[in-house]
């Protein structure tokens, strides 16, 4: 019985795998993949740049506990939507497989559904990594007292919940054959009252309440904390205890949202939807 499920639980992560290198040998096949791979840390750095050269150095940003200059609360948050966009790429890519017809067979395979999403998901987090620690020395260069060591820990919880995001948006895709619309919406809500351009402080209530309600202003939040030693909208333990009941929950939701989805289509016949 043992050796069942360790055999079942190694052809899972060989699967994982195996999902994610393919994923991105073809997709890095194209020249402008790799171009755009190329180009946005350079992106990132010339917006950084830019924004050094037009912003009053000593110009302040309003947070919960007291205020951090304008580079130092914009470059983080939009560090880590790096990963916000990956997790919504997984959409792009479950619709995609939709669109060519190789829904039916990618789902019906011995894999679990959840492995093949995340491999997908793993496949556009790899490149973001690459590209978030390029960033991040820039930061460096640029700010100065970055530390990277204490981000860590809600880098990797951010994932999570980013990862749960994702998949929950891609069960609406598997049921409805399309989600665009819902990840442009999340995107756009996400931007601004998660922390990443607009700062939570200066988002006036009630409005703010829903910031408070969306798991990314909490990875957002630490994250920042973590590259720069700012405050915490909660106490940092309590933020970070948080955020790790969030990445559970939200990994959680996403898996039994998938799962259903796909048995909804099954009993629909996935034949006759895709």
């Amino acid at each position: 019985m043992l050796d069942n499920r360790r055999f079942r639980l190694l052809s899972e992560v060989r699967a994982l795998f195996s999902t994610t290198y393919y994923t991105l040998r073809i997709h890095y096949s194209y020249l402008p993949n790799i171009a755009w791979l190329l180009l946005l840390p350079v992106m990132y750095a010339f917006i950084g740049t830019v924004m050094s050269a037009l912003v009053d150095p000593s110009a302040v940003v309003p947070m919960e506990r007291g205020p951090v200059t304008f580079l130092q609360f914009l470059l983080p948050g939009m560090v880590v939507w790096l990963f916000s966009s990956a997790s919504m790429g997984l959409v792009g890519s479950v619709e995609a497989e939709i669109v060519w017809g190789t829904v039916q067979s990618a789902f019906s395979s011995p894999t679990r559904p959840t492995t093949f999403l995340l491999g997908l998901l793993l496949s556009a987090f790899l490149p973001s990594l690459l590209v978030t620690m390029v960033v991040i020395g820039y930061m460096a260069l640029l700010l100065g007292g970055v530390t990277l060591t204490p981000a860590i820990v809600p880098f990797l919880l951010g994932i999570g919940v980013y990862t749960g995001i994702g998949m929950l948006m891609s069960a609406v895709a598997l049921r409805y054959r399309r989600a665009g619309n819902l990840v442009m919406l999340w995107t756009f809500v996400e931007q601004f009252l998660a922390g990443v351009i607009v700062p939570i402080a200066v988002i006036p209530m009630p409005i703010r309440l829903v910031s408070y309600l969306m798991p990314t202003t909490w990875v957002i939040d630490l994250v920042r904390a973590g590259l720069l030693g700012t405050a915490t909208i909660l106490p940092y333990t309590t933020q970070l205890s948080l955020l790790a009941g969030l990445a559970v929950l939200m990994l959680l939701l996403g898996s039994l949202a998938v799962n259903r989805a796909l048995h909804r289509v099954a009993e629909l016949g996935i034949g006759d939807i895709y």
